[in-house]
């Protein structure tokens, strides 16, 4: 019902003015900032969302200090920081976005301690767990986020059986497995990732089922689906992969049919024409991925014509400007990929403009700078590659000093000094190369140490030992060649046998073997000679 000012009355929201003492009046002053937060956010105007969510942070602040009994007052409190957690973590501000969410999260917890037999305040804390875990993953702490997300797991499960027929709680439940699930694919545990996805799509298989009419629950699906074929691509099992995402295409061409000017869900379409890109290109079918791709494109590019403002599209348009180069990349059409990375950079380059306080898009900006060294490097000009790399490794390593917690950057950071090293070695300044590779080596180190347990991680380190041999190989030093390769093949072997049927590690271990036994064979002959 919509608000109707009384007859009386000579103030609207704005009107609080005319009485500060008038707390219902502040508390809705509070909530019209939520509110235009919300639409500023949604328009991917980060930064005047900000500033209206933190306006309805310092009326309620207030309000709550006022009355610290009114637990609806509190309450209010928790979602505002909420939201300006969200804006912040968006902007990559991750740090502030973790005390914004740590905030709120106290605010709940003490409510959901003084009434544990209040469901709202319980499901509300599964929140701030979430959010609190969202940003320890994006910092790269995935063993505190994994336990954030499992905390909110268990309350969740709890909800659910109270009340079996509530089917917000079921969503609510299935939304934590997918989080749990993406913990676990990170730390490279495949195997437990497919079985938490699996458990969250039975559930939302079972609520669209229930209610076929229902858009939500079969956009939830269609998540699911794209969540399953993600571990699936990771376990190299590349024809249930495809078949998850077409599954999940398949809703999202029905919805998006259902309602053309729908923008989110032609947004979604376009997410889904990009998963089955990536496993055709990966399957080495790369008319068809450029073909879905380009399908994506298409979405983008018109959805970012619409709103031109809308930084999130904007930032989704490069992306797909990027999958579409790596297709022609892969074809040998090195001058198309070049314009494709080169037309997403620009994209990049501007957000990061725009914005230059906000981290994510800093970040992407390497990314799309790593993309057009990759192409120069592969037309053989290395002059430009490497000033292109260099000016990613700028980047990320300003990124990584500003949060060395970040598990994240730190890894980026690490390929930056690998794409240096490669364009190095090419050129046959190999002291230097030797020492790019090794500082990421040295990073590469730091993150397997920190948690041995994460396989992506180990996988990473094996990954700078390749590197390293070949450098000492050409300085004849076979020695500490052999040892990097007999290094890196301890580590896949330990893989391997946790993962027998990842075909891609299995590959790995054989490269490594060979080239021990190359290596080997040549020792054994210069020293026969």
């Amino acid at each position: 019902m919509p608000e109707i000012a009384s007859p009386n009355s000579n103030t609207t929201r704005d009107g609080t003015k005319t009485d500060l003492g008038n707390m219902g009046w502040q508390s809705d002053l509070a909530s019209s900032y939520n509110l235009v937060g919300d639409v500023l956010r949604a328009q991917g105007k980060l930064a005047e969302a900000l500033k209206a969510y933190r306006d309805s942070v310092a009326i309620n602040e207030r309000l709550a200090a006022a009355d610290p009994s009114n637990a609806g007052w509190q309450r209010n409190l928790s979602v505002s920081y909420n939201q300006v957690g969200i804006v912040l973590s968006a902007q990559g501000n991750l740090p502030e976005a973790l005390k914004a969410y740590r905030d709120g999260f106290a605010i709940n917890e003490r409510l959901a301690a003084a009434d544990p037999s209040n469901a709202g305040w319980q499901r509300e804390l599964a929140v701030r767990y979430g959010n609190v875990g969202s940003v320890l993953q994006a910092q790269g702490n995935l063993p505190d986020a994994l336990n954030a997300y499992r905390d909110a797991l268990t309350i969740r499960e709890r909800l659910a059986k109270t009340d079996p027929g509530n089917t917000g709680w079921q969503s609510d439940l299935a939304s934590s497995y997918n989080l749990v699930g993406s913990v676990l694919q990170a730390q490279g545990k495949l195997a437990e990732a497919l079985k938490a996805y699996r458990d969250g799509f039975a559930i939302m298989e079972r609520l669209a089922t229930a209610d076929p009419s229902n858009a939500g629950w079969q956009r939830e699906l269609a998540v699911r689906y794209g969540n399953v074929g993600s571990v699936l691509q990771a376990q190299g099992i590349l024809p249930e992969a495809l078949k998850a995402y077409r599954d999940g295409l398949t809703i999202r061409e029905r919805l998006a049919k259902t309602d053309l000017g729908n923008m989110g869900w032609q947004s979604d379409l376009a997410s889904s024409y990009n998963l089955v890109g990536d496993v055709l290109r990966a399957q080495g079918n790369l008319p068809d991925a450029l073909k879905a791709y380009r399908d994506g494109l298409t979405i983008r590019e018109r959805l970012a014509k619409a709103d031109p403002s809308n930084a999130g599209w904007q930032h989704n348009l490069s992306v797909s400007y990027n999958q579409v180069g790596l297709v022609l990349q892969a074809q040998g059409k090195l001058a198309e990929a070049l314009k494709a990375y080169r037309d997403g950079f620009a994209i990049n380059e501007r957000l990061a403009a725009a914005d230059p306080s906000n981290a994510g898009w800093q970040r992407e900006l390497a990314v799309r700078y790593g993309n057009v060294g990759s192409a120069l490097q592969a037309q053989g000009n290395l002059p430009d590659a490497l000033n292109a790399y260099r000016d990613a490794l700028t980047i990320r390593e300003r990124l990584a000093k500003t949060d060395p917690g970040n598990t994240g950057w730190q890894r980026e950071l690490s390929l930056s000094y690998a794409n240096v090293g490669f364009v190095l070695r090419a050129q046959c300044n190999l002291a230097d190369a030797l020492k790019a590779y090794r500082d990421s080596l040295a990073i590469r180190e730091r993150l397997a140490n920190t948690d041995p347990g994460n396989a992506d991680w180990q996988a990473d380190l094996a990954r700078s030992y390749s590197l390293l041999a070949p450098v000492y190989e050409k300085l004849d030093n076979t020695a500490e060649a052999l040892i990097a390769l007999r290094k890196g093949r301890e580590i896949l072997a330990t893989l391997v046998a946790i993962a027998p049927s990842n075909a891609q590690w299995k590959n790995y271990l054989a490269w490594f073997d060979g080239q021990i036994a190359q290596l080997e064979g040549r020792a054994t002959e210069a020293g026969k000679n």
